[in-house]
């Protein structure tokens, strides 16, 4: 008859290498997590920024425009008046 001894292990027990595995894998999701949030955030800022950029540049187009249209409307009444040249 050969005797055979078994070795059993606890359920409970979790080698230390196997704990910093998971240790490391939930850290890294955690990152993942928060590098995407991040990201969504800067796109949105993004987003924002390039929108007041654009209406920047229409206000500013309108302005031009306003001017243009005073500088011909002043320059009219100075030649109206003969102030002015042709």
């Amino acid at each position: 008859m050969t005797r055979r001894t078994v070795r059993t292990q606890p359920p409970d027990a979790v080698s230390p290498l196997r704990w910093l595995t998971r240790a490391v894998v939930v850290l890294l999701g955690l990152l993942s997590v928060l590098l995407l949030a991040r990201l969504l955030g800067i796109a949105v800022q993004y987003k924002t920024v390039l929108e007041k950029t654009v209406s920047l540049d229409r206000d500013m187009e309108q302005v031009l425009q306003r001017l243009k249209n005073l500088t011909e409307e002043r320059d009219a009444l100075l030649r109206q008046q003969g102030c002015l040249s042709p």
